[in-house]
């Protein structure tokens, strides 16, 4: 006999885990392009050089928030103007994340039970 309950928990933990998965990748592949903008944008010599992987790997140990005022600093956007074209450019490159995630993935939209 068909338990449809048993259906609908596994679809459940199906679509959670899948929307987890893109969520996580979301968030690494959005600070990879700010730092690898950031990288672009830093005149040469001027300190440590930045590993834009190396910080997208720090996605899984640091928040969002760490993340971004670093390079926010290493960009320069002290002043409350700066900070604000940094935020403006990151929430571009956030949804270039998500474009080129759901051109690799696919939509992360749950399945509908049809």
């Amino acid at each position: 006999m068909f338990d449809l309950h048993k259906a609908f928990e596994r679809k459940q933990e199906y679509e959670c885990g899948r929307l987890d998965a893109f969520l996580f990748r979301h968030r690494a592949r959005t600070i990879r392009l700010i730092a690898e903008w950031v990288a672009a944008e830093r005149a040469e010599g001027t300190g440590l050089p930045l590993d834009p992987q190396a910080l997208a790997a720090e996605v899984a140990t640091a928040t969002d928030a760490d993340l971004l005022d670093r390079l926010a600093a290493l960009h320069g956007a002290d002043d409350p103007a700066a900070r604000r074209r940094f935020d403006r450019h990151c929430a571009r490159l956030r949804a270039e994340a998500y474009r080129q995630l759901v051109a690799e993935y696919g939509d992360p939209t749950p399945h509908q039970l049809v």
